[in-house]
């Protein structure tokens, strides 16, 4: 029942991320990100999960969120440590 929940969320999530492109607000981009990420992760899919972090992260960059930045790059080995040595698509 969780796992349904989870890709439930992950739907909504993913239409959060394409109104927000397609209407260039992109103020919520890198949150959005960061809940797909966890979402994914929770779902046992990391390399999908690699490729949302890593987008997370540097949206946060671009934003020049170095709190947030700095906050999930120094968990990333301890809270998601399946994410560590995987290659995603966006390195």
């Amino acid at each position: 029942k969780r796992e349904k929940q989870y890709i439930d969320s992950l739907y909504y999530i993913n239409k959060g991320i394409q109104f927000s492109l397609k209407h260039n607000y992109l103020f919520d981009l890198a949150d959005l990100f960061q809940i797909k990420f966890k979402l994914l992760y929770l779902l046992d899919n990391y390399i999908e999960a690699k490729t949302a972090f890593n987008l997370c992260i540097n949206l946060y960059l671009l934003q020049n969120n170095m709190k947030e930045y700095n906050y999930f790059t120094s968990i990333i080995d301890t809270e998601y440590p399946k994410l560590k040595c995987i290659e995603s698509s966006s390195n």
